[in-house]
């Protein structure tokens, strides 16, 4: 069955347009605050998993020079 063309305003801008608009400018400006926390969080927590994984090699060990 064929729907209806959209619906235009006197204006020209067929309706629900600015709705979308306003989804997208959101959801952008959403993304752009969050993306800030998200890069830092994941380089925190790659940053304590390599540091575990650094104070358990033993090549890196605090022990005296002359030991083996």
């Amino acid at each position: 069955m064929l729907s209806a063309p959209p619906r235009r305003r006197q204006d020209g801008i067929i309706k629900g347009m600015e709705e979308i608009a306003a989804t997208f400018c959101r959801a952008l400006l959403i993304g752009a605050f969050l993306s800030f926390p998200a890069i830092l969080f994941s380089k925190a927590v790659a940053g304590i998993i390599a540091w575990f994984n650094h104070r358990d090699d033993p090549r890196h060990a605090k022990r005296p020079p002359d030991i083996p």
